[in-house]
C-alpha cells in the first residue's frame, strides 16, 4: 500500500510551479494564507491542499488575465 503522502510533491515544488506560471512568492505565499483561513483550524490536511491548489490556480489564471489585457492594449496602440 502507498501512502498518500509520498505522492505530494514539496511545498517548494509547487511553489516553483506557481512562478513558472507567473506568480510571485508572495502571492504563493498569500494564496496560502488565503488556504489556511479558508480551511480554518481544524481543517485537515487534505482539505488545506484542495484549497491551496484552488487558491494557487486562481491567482495563476488572474496573473494571465492581466498579462493578456496589458498584452491587448499594447497591440492595440501600436495600430
Amino acid at each position: 500500500m502507498t501512502s498518500d503522502r509520498e505522492s505530494l510533491p514539496s511545498l517548494r515544488a509547487v511553489f516553483d510551479a506557481a512562478t513558472q506560471f507567473g506568480l510571485s512568492d508572495d502571492e504563493a505565499w498569500s494564496a496560502v494564507d488565503d488556504a489556511v483561513w479558508s480551511v480554518g483550524p481544524d481543517g485537515t490536511l487534505s482539505e488545506c491542499l484542495d484549497e491551496l491548489t484552488a487558491a494557487l490556480a486562481s491567482g495563476i489564471l488572474d496573473t494571465q488575465r492581466r498579462r493578456l489585457r496589458v498584452d491587448r492594449r499594447s497591440a492595440s496602440s501600436v495600430r
